[in-house]
């Protein structure tokens, strides 16, 4: 486990749920966003760029492990949230990507 209480993995760090978790998070962990588009630019995190829409999070093989290897908690809070996407892309992201992420906890033995 590394400094504070650990090192926490955030997906949707750049969403409103995202950036609330973030400030209340930011104090106790080591910070971790994995994100896809929006960089967010908060001294507070480490950025990771990933997809949640991609087998290993987009990950190189290498990048994978390492991520595995530094967390030692999750909290998944990414979402399609916008009203006007397609049934398919919100499917894809929410139910996928969860899985994906859920996949990844399991590799990594971190709940």
């Amino acid at each position: 486990m590394s400094g504070k209480n650990g090192t926490l993995l955030l997906t949707g760090g750049s969403g409103v749920m995202g950036q609330a978790l973030i400030d209340e998070l930011a104090g106790d962990f080591d910070l971790v966003c994995l994100r896809h588009r929006k960089p967010l630019n908060d001294q507070r995190v480490t950025e990771v760029v990933g997809d949640l829409g991609r087998d290993d999070l987009g990950l190189a093989p290498d990048q994978v492990a390492e991520l595995g290897r530094r967390v030692d908690l999750i909290v998944h809070s990414a979402a399609a949230t916008g009203w006007q996407a397609k049934r398919a892309a919100i499917f894809a992201t929410n139910l996928g990507g969860t899985r994906r992420m859920l996949a990844f906890a399991a590799r990594a033995a971190v709940p």
